[in-house]
């Protein structure tokens, strides 16, 4: 048995000392590339800066157009807004503001598509604060969730409008102001 081991080791190396050795002068390897794209949304306002117009008493509206970018069909939509404060300064109020009118909804106004499950394009104003946008106190919308016509993906202009109500007849004249914020949020993103 002994014998044999020895025959079979000396019989391998033999092989390896007597193998020729070929050198290539060309050699080719191939490796796969993968991504994954994440998804992701962007959106600006379009209209930075909204004149609602004069106004006495009564109820009114601003229109406010944004347009997003999102690489999916369906994304939600919250809004915050504030109050409208003369001379822009709501830290020092020493005139009452114009009050958002939180008993109308807010209404969406998308260029391609419309609320899931036959929504109304419209989202009501929560209990309890938004979070502020700099120094002004907001209040929020419902989220509301919209699916774009296009294929593939969520990049329109969406229009926004908010009510206010201005009751005082004898409300200061002057000029007043306040912020709007949108947020969307990609619908079915971990």
């Amino acid at each position: 048995m002994k014998r044999l081991v020895l025959l079979v080791v000396g019989l391998a190396l033999l092989g390896m000392v007597a193998a020729p050795a070929y050198a290539d002068t060309q050699g080719a390897a191939t490796a796969a590339v993968v991504v994954n794209v994440n998804p992701n949304v962007s959106l600006s306002a379009k209209t930075p800066l909204v004149n609602a117009g004069t106004i006495q008493t009564g109820d009114f509206f601003a229109q406010v157009t944004w347009t997003i970018g999102a690489n999916l069909e369906q994304v939600a939509f919250f809004l915050e807004a504030s109050d409208l404060y003369k001379g822009d300064d709501p830290v020092n109020v020493q005139v009452a503001p114009i009050a958002l009118n939180t008993n109308k909804p807010a209404e969406f106004a998308p260029q391609f598509g419309s609320e899931i499950n036959a929504g109304d394009n419209k989202a009501l104003w929560v209990t309890g604060a938004g979070a502020s946008i700099g120094a002004y106190p907001t209040k929020k919308t419902e989220t509301a969730t919209f699916e774009s016509s296009q294929n593939g993906h969520y990049s329109q202009d969406v229009t926004t409008k908010i009510f206010y109500n201005q009751p005082d007849p004898e409300k200061t004249v002057g000029q007043y102001s306040g912020k709007v914020r949108l947020t969307a949020l990609l619908v079915g993103v971990n």
